[in-house]
C-alpha cells in the first residue's frame, strides 16, 4: 500500500528505508500481556533497563488498556555525548522536571547503536499528549535539528523498528514522528 506522509508531506527516512527492505509485517503468535496471555520476547540486543531507572518514588505509570496502533520516533533534543545522552539521565530528567513517573520512551536508541527497552510495551508512558494509550515511543538520543542521527542510530533504529512493527503487527505507515500527531506543537523529531 502507499504510505501515509506525516503532516509535512516528507516520508521519515527511517519508514522508507524498512519499505526499501521489504518489510512485510507479522506475528509470530506474540499475544499482549494486557490480554491476560503471553509476554512479549524481547530480543537479546535490545539491553532492558526497565527496573533500573530511576523512578518516581511516589508515581507509577499505568498498564496499557488500548492495543497499540501505532509507533511515535523522538528525539532527546539534547546532547550526544556524556551523562546528558544515558537512559539514567534522560529518566531523571523527566522525573525531575517534568513530574513524570519514569523515562517517556519505550525504546531508546543512543548514538553508538545500542538500544535500550526504558519500557514494557504494556506500559502507557507520556510520551504524545493525548496519544499514549496507543502508541509506543522510539526516541533517538540527541537533536535532530542540528545534527542528524549517526550511521550505527539508523541501523539499530531500522533493527528496533522492524522488531517492533513485526511484534505488535502493525505496518510502516504506522510509524510517524512526534509532532505528526494531531494538536502537538513541536519539531520533534527534528530534521532526520
Amino acid at each position: 500500500g502507499s504510505s501515509l506522509p506525516n503532516r509535512s508531506g516528507v516520508e521519515l527516512p527511517i519508514v522508507a528505508a524498512l519499505k526499501v527492505r521489504g518489510f512485510v509485517p507479522r506475528r509470530k503468535g506474540v499475544k499482549w500481556e494486557w490480554e491476560g496471555t503471553t509476554v512479549p520476547v524481547y530480543p537479546a540486543w535490545l539491553v532492558d533497563r526497565v527496573d533500573s531507572l530511576p523512578k518516581h518514588p511516589t508515581k507509577r505509570y499505568q498498564q496499557r488498556t488500548a492495543k497499540v496502533d501505532g509507533i511515535a520516533i523522538h528525539h532527546s533534543a539534547g546532547a550526544t555525548t556524556g551523562e546528558w545522552a544515558t537512559p539514567e539521565r534522560i529518566a531523571r530528567l523527566h522525573i525531575e522536571d517534568r513530574g513524570w513517573p519514569g523515562i517517556a520512551y519505550h525504546v531508546l536508541i543512543t548514538p553508538d547503536g545500542t538500544a535500550y527497552l526504558t519500557n514494557r510495551l504494556s506500559t502507557m508512558s507520556f510520551h504524545v499528549a493525548n496519544e499514549n494509550d496507543h502508541l509506543v515511543g522510539v526516541c533517538f538520543v540527541g537533536d535532530a535539528t542540528q545534527a542528524p542521527m549517526t550511521a550505527a542510530q539508523i541501523a539499530s533504529g531500522k533493527r528496533a523498528l522492524t522488531w517492533l512493527l513485526q511484534t505488535l503487527n502493525l505496518k510502516p505507515e504506522n510509524v510517524q514522528g512526534h509532532g505528526d500527531f494531531p494538536n502537538q506543537t513541536t519539531a520533534c523529531p527534528g530534521g532526520d
